[in-house]
């Protein structure tokens, strides 16, 4: 048995169960293409390329050498992007919160993450019923961006919206943040 079989086993035995409901999961939410997408857009891993995907990254993140990626990044988290490493469903969350990481490129270095779903299971459910339900979650996932780009900002000095044009962390930017209608000023004065 070669070193991949070995850490997807490991994996297998303690997120057997978890990984057989998130196939499940995979498989309705692929039902719902728009709605998800509303929220942000996602190039899912295509359900029968889920083992294959989850023993790539098991040995991804074996061979990480950066403490900073060793201590942040988890075998139990499944990345649903066919695309990269971004976005992931966590296995150990009883409602399998689907999030968004990003690096942050200026000192302190660190990764963080912010919600897109935080519980897959209501999404599954009020989806039909409650067109609500996705506002709420573009809403939280907006507020904690925000506050994460204030604190980049308040760590680096960064006190005018103006001085943000060049700004950037990971994958987006505050253009992209930041909705317009949603009042940021409070953590720039």
């Amino acid at each position: 048995m070669d070193i991949k079989d070995q850490l997807f086993n490991d994996f297998l035995s303690a997120w057997k169960d978890q990984l057989a409901q998130f196939r499940a999961i995979l498989f309705y939410l692929n039902t719902y293409p728009e709605e998800l997408n509303q929220i942000k857009q996602f190039h899912w891993t295509k359900l029968e390329n889920i083992e294959k995907e989850q023993l790539e990254w098991l040995w991804l993140i074996s061979q990480f050498g950066n403490s900073i990626d060793t201590a942040y990044f988890k075998p139990w988290w499944i990345p649903v992007n066919a695309l990269e490493y971004d976005q992931f469903i966590d296995l150990s969350s009883p409602t399998f919160e689907l999030f968004q990481v990003e690096y942050s490129f200026i000192e302190p270095y660190h990764w963080f993450k912010y919600p897109l779903v935080r519980n897959i299971p209501e999404f599954m459910i009020s989806v039909d019923c409650n067109s609500e339900f996705i506002t709420r979650e573009k809403e939280n996932t907006a507020i904690v961006q925000q506050k994460i780009i204030a604190g980049l900002c308040s760590n680096h000095k960064i006190n005018h919206l103006e001085d943000l044009a060049e700004f950037k962390t990971g994958g987006f930017s505050i253009g992209s943040v930041f909705p317009d209608d949603l009042n940021i000023e409070p953590f720039f004065e």
